[in-house]
């Protein structure tokens, strides 16, 4: 081995060392910082902080838009109560058999299918 070569391993194995003293440090730090809080602990605080977030956005956007959640509740309401809701309008509309979607529409367009 020439003498070039030689002091091109000297320097290879000082960087070799310099490099495994960073990684030992890290790995140091690493360690310290799972004993100080543990993954599980993070994941769970991270998630935390994000549905926090979310709910604060979820209520400025609902206090920018009432209207629009009230009308929305209001649908939904009137949905869920669909059913008792025609039983109290229905006294009031006219006897007979009701008209369908369809006669109406034929009876609206001009073109019948005879």
């Amino acid at each position: 081995m020439s003498a070039r070569d030689e002091q091109a391993l000297i320097e290879a194995r000082a960087l070799r060392t310099e490099a495994w003293a960073l990684v030992k440090q890290d790995m140091a730090r690493l360690k310290g910082g799972l004993e100080a809080k543990p993954i599980g602990q993070r994941i769970k605080d991270r998630a935390t902080e994000q549905a926090f977030d979310v709910v604060d956005e979820a209520v400025a956007v609902a206090s920018d838009n009432k209207a629009v959640i009230g009308i929305t509740v209001a649908a939904l309401v009137g949905w869920l109560f669909r059913g008792p809701l025609w039983n109290v309008v229905q006294p009031w509309l006219p006897a007979g058999e009701p008209e369908t979607w369809s006669d109406r529409l034929a009876d609206w367009l001009p073109f019948k299918g005879d």
